[in-house]
């Protein structure tokens, strides 16, 4: 007999599985202000403090190669429970750590587990919701990792003023995934098909049928690069804010989480707006935003001063732009795998967070932190989106003028 059911509301749903998604950012930007802080306390180089948010990011990102199929096989209420016990035991071996390397292997397995839950709560849209109304649903699922973005650093900011350690903030993590437990044990429903293959040949050769999709690898693009805007902003802006423009840790908590308020605000918006522009158009709006931030940001800087306001500002119409692709994105790259939506949501977070932690860690490992880089680094990126949004948008118009001449 089933535990729980889940409501009809698409909203309602979302609440539910949306702490699961949450903790993707929070277990990140909670941590943030205390990167300086932990490198100190831990007698660690800046660059092996950026490898405790690598190494979490990478494990999310790889991890899920595993736990999709098994969310498949097993089913949705399991995994999500069993990825949230295991997070929280992750979270208390951080709170203890008394060596980075020791911290780096603790995060590996917080990583693992958030991995499980990333990829059941978005399988979970993908069996209940189809189109436009899943687009809708990984929308308000992209709006949940910003509740990270946007308590995290103000909580970590104060947790580490006030009791001035980072073990703080993994105490705090403990907590949130205890909660996040119980929400799993009393309202997750399992809603996978039951069709998902259990056979290990059969799994190896649905994940080459979707590496080979050119469709799905094509749109992976879009949520790869807001994976790669949220973690180089998590990892270098401490290090700007905090130690170049001598900003207080409480401070940059709210600043940075301004930027995840405007990336909520955007989501919404980009719901709201979905049903009139469609799926392409929205991916092309939100790298037009994309560009125009980056381009705001470089010549700000280059032109007006280097400060915290011409840091922020623009990265607020970055993360619109983010907000505006991702869910039509996700949607669009998952459309054909609704029998096996936790392998394909399995594959899409691998690309997203595995490539843009490396592409993320490269730059900041030959990059000294700089918003002049920062800016040079995503007004590339971006030129690149917008190219590939306005070929999708285009191939989208002639084949709808193709059908209607039909």
């Amino acid at each position: 007999m089933k535990l729980a059911k889940f409501p009809e509301s698409m909203t309602l749903v979302c609440l539910i599985i949306g702490p699961m998604v949450a903790l993707i950012t929070l277990s990140l930007d909670i941590y943030a202000p205390s990167l300086p802080s932990m490198a100190r306390a831990l007698s660690s180089t800046t660059v092996q403090a950026q490898l405790t948010m690598t190494a979490y990011t990478l494990a999310m990102g790889l991890g899920q190669l595993v736990s999709g199929p098994l969310s498949d096989r097993f089913g949705r209420r399991k995994a999500a429970m069993l990825a949230m016990l295991i997070y929280t035991l992750a979270s208390i071996f951080c709170s203890i750590a008394q060596d980075v390397s020791v911290l780096i292997t603790a995060r590996i397995l917080q990583g693992l587990a958030a991995s499980a839950a990333v990829v059941t709560a978005f399988a979970i849209i993908r069996d209940k919701y189809e189109g436009q109304e899943a687009a809708k649903g990984f929308g308000i699922l992209s709006s949940a990792t910003t509740l990270g973005t946007i308590v995290g650093p103000i909580i970590g900011g104060l947790l580490q003023q006030h009791f001035a350690s980072f073990r703080a903030a993994f105490v705090a993590l403990s907590v949130f995934g205890t909660v996040s437990l119980f929400v799993a044990l009393l309202f997750v429903e399992d809603t996978s098909s039951g069709k998902a293959p259990s056979h290990f040949g059969q799994i190896l050769k649905n994940y080459r049928d979707i590496v080979l999709d050119s469709h799905l690898m094509s749109y992976s693009l879009f949520s790869t690069a807001s994976v790669l805007l949220f973690f180089t902003l998590s990892s270098i802006s401490p290090f700007i804010l905090i130690e170049q423009y001598h900003v207080s840790q409480a401070m940059y908590g709210v600043a940075f989480s301004t930027c995840a308020l405007m990336f909520t605000i955007g989501a919404l918006c980009a719901n709201k707006f979905i049903d009139r522009l469609g799926s392409h158009r929205s991916i092309l709006v939100g790298t037009s935003f994309m560009l125009l931030g980056s381009l705001t940001m470089l010549l700000a800087n280059l032109f007006i001063e280097k400060n915290a306001i011409t840091f922020i500002v623009p990265s607020w119409l970055l993360f619109w732009g983010v907000a505006f692709c991702f869910g039509p994105s996700i949607s669009l790259a998952m459309q054909k795998y609704k029998s096996i939506s936790g392998s394909a949501s399995a594959v899409l977070a691998c690309i997203r967070y595995g490539v843009g932690s490396v592409i993320g860690t490269l730059f900041l490992s030959f990059c000294v932190p700089s918003s002049v880089h920062l800016s040079w680094f995503f007004m590339c990126v971006s030129v690149i989106l917008v190219m590939v949004a306005w070929s999708k948008n285009s191939t989208q118009k002639r084949r709808v003028l193709q059908k209607s001449h039909g």
